[in-house]
């Protein structure tokens, strides 16, 4: 449900179609509020420009429940996961490094600091896009494993 912002006033059409070619896509960015956020339907789990649970070239800032120099992790997927094995964290900053970065676990999204290149932060539960790709590419790979089986079974 999209929320219209304070003092918008909706024009009316009166009854006239949009003149909106049919091929042209409708694209709907999050509505913002007075202070120029997007209001994002679930703003406990989206957050950020897109409404995302991740921010990329973002870092939070205090709220630490383990300090970066202590955690450090491989990439952005593993310093979520560190995060959702520990009970007091909510959010957490990776440092892109090599071959490891500083993974910050944090009790709150607070002190978001924005145009920071070296840095994603996100939520404990998201679910990231490199996830969704993995399940992906796994299911491709059972299915031509399975459809190889069915061709070896066919010609024997």
């Amino acid at each position: 449900m999209l929320v219209r912002p304070a003092g918008s006033t909706k024009k009316k059409t009166g009854g006239k179609k949009s003149k909106r070619p049919p091929s042209q896509p409708v694209t709907s960015t999050p509505p913002k509020d007075s202070g120029g956020s997007p209001t994002c339907a679930d703003p406990a789990s989206q957050f950020g420009v897109n409404c995302t649970c991740f921010e990329e070239n973002t870092a939070y800032f205090g709220n630490n429940h383990v300090v970066g120099a202590e955690n450090p992790q491989s990439s952005r997927l593993a310093c979520q996961r560190s995060c959702a094995e520990k009970a007091e964290c909510v959010f957490w900053t990776w440092g892109r490094g090599s071959p490891t970065g500083p993974c910050y676990l944090k009790t709150k999204r607070a002190q978001v600091t924005h145009g920071l290149r070296d840095y994603v932060s996100g939520s404990k539960d998201c679910v990231l896009p490199e996830v969704d790709k993995g399940a992906s590419e796994r299911a491709s790979e059972r299915a031509t494993v399975k459809d190889s089986v069915a061709l070896l079974g066919r010609s024997g």
